[in-house]
């Protein structure tokens, strides 16, 4: 797995349900899966916060994903979203 850096900073933190495409669940594998989750975390606590799209790329399955947060700091402390409406999504780039 490789990560590809963004660029810009952010006020996302990741920190809401994670849901998985259907592409993701069918060619990617649970272990590059769960790195993509934790190298993430450790992204958010290191810079606290990141952009909203994080971009990896699956050298073993030759795939471009995207890792979208749905909603920042702000946003969130905004009282106008649901506990529900904070999570973010892992798919791969086809499906954008």
């Amino acid at each position: 797995m490789e990560y590809q850096i963004a660029e810009q900073n952010g006020e996302y933190f990741f920190n809401g349900n994670y849901y998985l495409s259907k592409g993701v669940t069918s060619n990617i594998p649970n272990k590059e899966i769960a790195e993509i989750l934790n190298f993430t975390r450790k992204l958010v606590k290191q810079h606290n916060g990141i952009d909203y799209l994080q971009t990896f790329y699956s050298i073993d399955q030759d795939c471009k994903l995207f890792f979208i947060d749905n909603l920042n700091t702000e946003m969130i402390e905004s009282g106008g979203f649901s506990v529900s409406d904070n999570y973010a999504t892992l798919i791969l780039s086809s499906e954008y």
